[in-house]
């Protein structure tokens, strides 16, 4: 008995973790990741998705997710999102990522920063693409390797 007591948070951390794996099953519908000259992010760069069509309508949840080195020091980054269609854009919005300010000495490099997901409608069999820019006064963003897109059904 004391075994499986000593056991416990092992086999709880692996159900979490397979319970985790399993809910995430099937929607998924996109991710990619751009790699980014010098690891810098210049606010001219646009970095441009083009995302699969779907096969039915459905409103999507758009995550970013920036890969930080060791050296990146700063606490939140904010970026705008541009979802298009045909060319038009169909929804525009600010994408905040907040970074844990207080683990960065123990941050393993190139780590995820992964911002709050957000809910946009897309349409059935349409193009679409994402564009993603950053808004920050600091010009370039040093640090930043690859900057990468999650969606979401």
């Amino acid at each position: 008995m004391t075994k499986l007591l000593k056991n416990l948070p092992a086999i709880l951390i692996c159900y979490l973790g397979t319970a985790t794996i399993m809910a995430c099953q099937d929607s998924l519908h996109y991710t990619e990741y751009k790699h980014l000259p010098h690891k810098q992010w210049d606010s001219r760069d646009t970095l441009i998705y083009h995302i699969p069509p779907l096969q039915h309508d459905a409103d999507i949840s758009i995550t970013l997710g920036i890969r930080c080195s060791k050296d990146f020091k700063y606490e939140k980054i904010v970026a705008q999102a541009e979802l298009r269609c045909d060319s038009l854009i169909t929804a525009a919005t600010p994408v905040i990522l907040h970074l844990d300010n207080d683990s960065l000495p123990f941050r393993h490099p190139n780590s995820d920063c992964l911002s709050t997901p957000i809910s946009l409608p897309m349409k059935a069999n349409r193009p679409y693409t994402l564009r993603i820019t950053h808004s920050m006064r600091l010009n370039p963003l040093d640090g930043i390797p690859c900057v990468g897109i999650f969606l979401e059904r």
